[in-house]
């Protein structure tokens, strides 16, 4: 009864703190205190309940990333504080909804921008960020992405690997080589790098068989969107003279489907 109710009110400041976030893109200070007020209590609550020194830990780096956003003004003092306000919810429910709700809000702040730049942007725009990629260089890159994580495989084992766990991997090591093999990439000539781009794609595919093409397919479409998304996201053609995405309306849905659901995105989407 008291999930029903507590998710009841969630969704009432939910609808209202988002019609405002898409209307006029600012929240009022009541809502936000008020909302900071209730998640407190929860929060202070469940401590007094079942103490978890974890929780504690978890809640202050949220807390200083919220900061830190503000600060550098990657987002709005309204979002940060319904981040912490979101965090003091799932810290006192399970900790690990935390984790599925930072999943989520990634996947679907990603999906509506990229809704967005497909509905709000124009086809010369699109055209032309679609040219100005470096498609060779983005094969190349995942290519060597590839050629490690196959020499990982012989020391591991990608079948003892778990969708999620192997997708997680794939990102990171991803992001970590991307920018060496930038600077190594344009340290060689045409015909050199797409010598050593048929050498990695030969090593990866011969230890990755199994895996290569899929594997391939999705690091390539991620590296191109990475490139893609904040050239195009700029472009956005918003109504009423806006100029920023709104972001609260992500937040709360990330929260009422990790409340729904008890589980991520990713863990839905491939049946887990």
């Amino acid at each position: 009864m008291f999930e029903v109710l507590f998710l009841a009110v969630v969704l009432i400041y939910a609808l209202i703190m988002s019609y405002q976030d898409i209307r006029f893109r600012k929240i009022k200070n009541n809502l936000t205190y008020s909302l900071l007020l209730l998640s407190s209590l929860l929060f202070i609550y469940s401590q007094f309940v079942v103490f978890s020194i974890v929780n504690i830990i978890t809640l202050a780096m949220m807390v200083l990333v919220s900061f830190y956003v503000f600060h550098k003004k990657i987002l709005g003092a309204a979002d940060g504080k319904i981040i912490i306000g979101i965090s003091m919810i799932l810290l006192s429910l399970n900790v690990l909804y935390l984790f599925d709700f930072i999943i989520n809000a990634i996947i679907l702040y990603v999906f509506t921008l990229l809704m967005l730049i497909i509905t709000k942007t124009s086809l010369s725009s699109k055209i032309t960020a679609f040219r100005e990629q470096n498609y060779l260089l983005i094969c190349f890159q995942t290519l060597l992405t590839l050629s490690i994580l196959a020499l990982f495989s012989r020391f591991i084992g990608f079948d003892q690997f778990d969708i999620l766990f192997t997708l997680t991997l794939f990102l990171i090591v991803l992001i970590t080589i991307a920018p060496l093999g930038k600077k190594l990439f344009k340290k060689l000539d045409e015909n050199s790098q797409i010598v050593i781009s048929f050498i990695l794609f030969c090593y990866a595919f011969y230890d990755l068989f199994s895996l290569f093409l899929t594997s391939f397919i999705y690091l390539f479409t991620i590296k191109s969107l990475i490139q893609i998304i904040p050239n195009l996201s700029e472009k956005i053609q918003y109504k009423r003279g806006h100029t920023s995405f709104p972001l609260i309306p992500v937040l709360f849905l990330s929260l009422i489907v990790v409340i729904l659901l008890q589980k991520n995105l990713v863990l839905v989407l491939f049946g887990y």
